[in-house]
């Protein structure tokens, strides 16, 4: 979850003058911004790029870009901090389902009608880019990049175990069949990997399962939590029986889960449920990797899947301040722009307008598997609701799920039954949405 390639560590400069829109910096004041992003690097030139078009358009505003934090991962430390400091900067990344629990701060800025305003692109954003920005129907940030889970698997691993190379609309059958035979085919290879922590992150690949068994994160008036009986049980059986009864699952306990990747661009790994972000990587390694959309329950079942778009959120700065950081953000998030952006960080175009852009087209071209992540977008994706326990709720059904990657003897209907009251006691206790 979360693309890990974003700006850091650049300082740039743009500006308010021609074309501000009456933004900070408008009538000949400088202003300065700062940008916290997360990360350390971006590949290329694309940042310092976009800073210095911005700069020649705005030569008021100064907008300094750093990190903020060692990583994205812990981006939401640094915000929720420099909320209580009193240390915010002007714009900060957020993996978009922290959204929910930062925007409870009076200092972040609402959006919705901002964006509403001419040269916003969100009208133009694919429904799942902006779903995840939109708490109690107010918007609370604008997407900068999206992660959607799809299936890779090593074609070289296939061939060598006579297995077919998955298509659309295969099934989860399918899934585990391929997973079997690669691993009793090929000596040393695992068929798949999970991720086996027991965090919110364990439960991510496990989504498109439940939600295409009927299941959801909640129920209809978000009350309790809709992953019980059926659906659940459906998604920890498969788990199960690939783990513990074909022994076919690499199960990823490390923290963060850094050997699945790895594993799978050495070689050693079939197939497994991954992120736009992680081609890059597997291009760089050599393997022949295939990208193909997630499997269903039925042959041509609709193969809905995970998405969750990050996130800039803007912090209230006064307001010339806050003119200028929405005249940065509105800029910066412009399909040009943000086609732009979405090639260096490796991301499915957030919408229609930025994907038909020339710059993002050669990239389709170049990336194989990436069209993949992007049909599935605009057609079959679902999002995490908007909900600041959202990341809690996730907690007991991942320690759920590596029990039963991880214990032969585990009690599925127990463990998810547990799981559901668990969830459930930690909804009441933070208040249904």
């Amino acid at each position: 979850m979360g693309a890990v390639a974003l700006v850091a560590g650049i300082a740039v400069c743009g500006c308010g003058g021609s074309g501000s829109g009456g933004a900070g910096g408008g009538r000949g004041e400088k202003v300065s911004l700062v940008v916290w992003d997360g990360e350390t690097n971006i590949p290329g030139g694309t940042a310092k790029d976009l800073a210095a078009e911005f700069h020649r358009l705005h030569p008021n505003i100064t907008v300094t870009m750093t990190p903020g934090a060692t990583g994205s991962s812990t981006i939401l430390q640094k915000v929720t901090a420099a909320l209580a400091g009193n240390t915010t900067p002007n714009i900060s990344y957020l993996f978009g389902v922290d959204v929910a629990q930062i925007a409870q701060s009076p200092k972040v800025l609402d959006l919705t009608d901002v964006v509403k305003q001419p040269g916003w692109s969100w009208s133009d954003l694919f429904p799942a880019s902006r779903d995840g920005m939109v708490l109690d129907g107010r918007v609370k940030a604008v997407p900068a990049d999206m992660d959607d889970v799809a299936v890779f698997y090593n074609k070289k691993l296939f061939k060598q175990a006579g297995v077919p190379e998955p298509k659309p609309g295969w099934t989860w059958d399918d899934y585990r069949a391929a997973a079997k035979r690669v691993t009793a085919a090929v000596d040393g290879a695992y068929g798949t990997a999970f991720p086996g922590g027991g965090g919110n992150d364990t439960s991510w690949y496990v989504w498109p399962m439940i939600w295409q068994a009927g299941g959801d994160v909640l129920n209809t008036d978000g009350s309790e939590v809709a992953f019980g009986g059926a659906p659940g049980l459906r998604a920890l059986q498969l788990l199960h029986d690939m783990a513990q009864v074909d022994k076919s699952v690499y199960v990823d306990t490390s923290p963060g889960y850094t050997k699945m990747l790895p594993l799978f661009n050495s070689g050693r790994v079939g197939l497994y449920l991954g992120d736009s972000w992680q081609i890059p990587g597997a291009q760089q390694s050599g393997v022949d990797y295939g990208v193909v959309p997630v499997p269903s329950w039925e042959p041509g079942g609709k193969p809905v899947t995970m998405a969750s778009p990050d996130a800039w959120v803007m912090f209230d700065h006064g307001d010339a301040e806050n003119a200028a950081a929405q005249e940065f953000l509105k800029w910066l998030t412009a399909p040009e722009q943000e086609a732009r952006w979405d090639v260096a960080v490796a991301s499915p175009a957030l919408g229609p307008a930025a994907q038909s852009k020339p710059v993002y087209q050669r990239f389709l071209k170049r990336t194989p598997g990436m069209d993949v992540f992007n049909e599935q977008l605009a057609h079959n994706t679902k999002t995490p609701p908007v909900i600041t326990s959202y990341s809690a709720l996730m907690e007991p059904l991942g320690k759920a799920q590596a029990t039963v990657l991880l214990e032969a003897d585990a009690d599925l209907p127990g463990l998810l039954d547990d799981a559901v009251q668990r969830a459930n006691d930690i909804l009441k206790t933070a208040g249904a949405p």
